[in-house]
């Protein structure tokens, strides 16, 4: 696989994770709630989640597996399930300055990312039409693949930075309460987006 095309699929999936959606959204308020490390915690969380989804494009394009509609059909269920408790959270939660954040611990930030980057079978759709416009002539290899899971978890990563970075500004804005409810009824719409819109 050539570099143009590494660095092509990196920038794909860096625009793809970059639109403000639920990781983002969480990455940034988490962040401006409580701090730069909180947001680390969470992107991480979410890059593990993410990156299974990655993981099973890649095996799909190898032939490693199947994935039956079923599956997807419950991550859109359980993705939207969990973006609604999550803006139930933050609806219920009076906002405040990072120092007085609540004091997540580090296990529920990361899997409330895992659960929120999991959560998106249209990732996984994503991928799976992105991926075979990068394969080079003929079968596709282990070493390939690879390639292409470390192009699409660097993108996701460069994304998630920029989501820290604009949570961390968000810290000196004012107007929290509103930033807070905002980033509430957009999570409750991303669920019911989920809920009503096909995958195929």
């Amino acid at each position: 696989m050539q570099i143009s095309a590494i660095f092509a699929l990196c920038l794909a999936s860096a625009v793809n994770a970059g639109i403000p959606g639920p990781c983002i959204i969480l990455t940034v308020i988490r962040t401006a709630r409580a701090g730069a490390a909180a947001g680390v915690r969470v992107s991480t969380g979410i890059l593990a989640g993410g990156g299974l989804l990655a993981a099973a494009s890649v095996a799909v394009l190898l032939g490693l597996l199947a994935l039956p509609a079923v599956v997807l059909l419950a991550l859109k269920w359980i993705g939207a399930a969990v973006l609604l408790v999550l803006a139930l959270q933050l609806l219920r939660t009076a906002p405040g300055p990072a120092s007085a954040g609540p004091q997540a611990s580090s296990s529920s930030d990361l899997l409330a990312g895992f659960f929120v980057g999991l959560s998106s079978p249209f990732n996984l759709v994503f991928y799976l039409a992105l991926l075979p416009q990068f394969l080079p002539a003929g079968a596709v290899s282990a070493e390939t693949g690879a390639m292409m899971l470390a192009a699409l978890l660097a993108g996701a990563g460069l994304a998630q930075t920029g989501a820290i970075l604009v949570g961390m500004g968000a810290l000196r804005l004012p107007g929290g309460s509103l930033l807070q409810r905002l980033a509430a009824f957009l999570l409750a719409g991303f669920a019911a987006s989920g809920m009503i819109t096909p995958l195929g």
